[in-house]
């Protein structure tokens, strides 16, 4: 199955979801995002004693400088653009054409507008950033340099953590057959299946 611009005959749309018309769900999703974050840190900061314990023998506090706070913003602004990035990358990859970025106050999204895209595919999107960028985050990890550390570990926890929209997304799409389709709206998605197996839930 590939991405489509039409929908296949003997399909209708099952399952629909807009943050734009639900705001209480992203408020929702953010609280929720707190205690993966505490999951994150705790997971990733047992990696680096794993991967680097010489910086905790010399003291990893003594990275956190007043310059690396101040870079805080920076760090976690670099996480958003390269998280949308990858997920824009791998709309490009399936639809073959240009995918959209956009940023709406709470949330920035990349989108692939008027293409159907195989169920199958659509969870591989949904969770690359989370993947991808934490394999090559721990890969490069015994090799950066000690200044830059902080920065690299902020950034990972940061983005697993607000992959969290990703795993939801991908939670409630994974119950659905690999022959459903699904489109991408940017602040929200549709699910189409076969007429057939329709479970008739539009939210």
């Amino acid at each position: 199955m590939r991405a489509t611009k039409e929908l296949p005959a003997g399909y209708s749309k099952d399952y629909a979801l807009s943050l734009k018309d639900n705001k209480r769900l992203l408020v929702w999703i953010n609280i929720a995002s707190v205690p993966l974050l505490i999951l994150f840190a705790f997971l990733f900061i047992y990696a680096t004693r794993l991967l680097r314990p010489e910086l905790w023998q010399r003291g990893i506090s003594g990275a956190f400088n007043l310059g690396q706070v101040a870079s805080l913003l920076l760090t976690f602004v670099l996480m958003i653009l390269l998280h949308e990035a990858v997920h824009g990358i791998f709309f490009g990859l399936y639809t073959r054409s240009m995918p959209k970025f956009g940023f709406k106050g709470a949330y920035a999204y990349a989108a692939a507008p008027g293409w159907y895209i195989p169920r199958n595919q659509y969870l591989v999107v949904g969770l690359a950033p989370f993947v991808l960028m934490s394999l090559v985050g721990l890969a490069i990890m015994p090799v950066v340099p000690f200044s830059w550390f902080p920065a690299l570990l902020l950034l990972l926890i940061f983005n697993a953590a607000g992959a969290i929209g990703d795993f939801l997304v991908v939670w409630k799409v994974a119950s659905y057959p690999p022959d459903a389709f699904v489109l991408d709206l940017g602040d929200g998605f549709e699910v189409h299946i076969k007429e057939t197996e329709s479970t008739g839930v539009v939210a």
